[in-house]
């Protein structure tokens, strides 16, 4: 499978393209729904984590996510 790279702003809004990005991407494994949602979810969590938490909220900084 080919790797993928993905880079953007730490705005929240920013999310939804995340996630349809994560499963654009788990389209080429025999996963479940359930799997593929859960997959999408734990991403989406960590990136959530890195804006709270690292960015602190602060929508201009990057985020750059490799699958």
């Amino acid at each position: 499978m080919k790797r993928r790279k993905l880079e953007f702003s730490s705005h929240t809004g920013n999310l939804a393209l995340m996630r349809n990005f994560v499963r654009h991407f788990l389209d080429g494994f025999p996963l479940s729904e359930r799997d593929r949602t859960l997959m999408v979810l734990g991403v989406d969590e960590a990136c959530t984590n890195i804006i709270r938490h690292a960015y602190q909220l602060r929508e201009d900084q990057l985020i750059a996510l490799s699958l």
